[in-house]
């Protein structure tokens, strides 16, 4: 899993987007990684380090976007993933609380419906 976070955050370091969904999608392609897993323990991560490696405020809020960008883009090429993830679950339904701040309003994560 370390090895794909590195790999990861590195093409998003580059904002070498074809890089960075190539990455994803090959890790859940050989089962190495679950779609939870991948969202949680390389995409959420890569997407906060972005505040520690852009401490100017000017220059951190565009990176973030693109950042973002990159990283909506494999979630969405994930799809097909995810579908598959939630037949899996569908066997274990359960119920899900989902909270966020108020006044969230980023691209990715979850949304403050108020």
């Amino acid at each position: 899993m370390e090895r794909l976070y590195k790999g990861v955050l590195s093409a998003l370091q580059k904002e070498n987007k074809e890089e960075a969904v190539m990455l994803s999608l090959a890790a859940l392609s050989s089962g190495s990684v679950t779609v939870p897993e991948l969202y949680e323990m390389v995409l959420a991560p890569a997407l906060i380090s972005v505040i520690d490696e852009y401490p100017k405020d000017e220059e951190l809020i565009w990176r973030e976007h693109v950042r973002s960008a990159i990283i909506r883009t494999i979630m969405e090429s994930a799809y097909s993933f995810v579908l598959e993830e939630r037949k899996k679950a569908e066997q274990n339904k359960g119920k899900v609380l989902v909270v966020c701040p108020e006044f969230e309003d980023h691209e990715l994560g979850a949304k403050n419906g108020s």
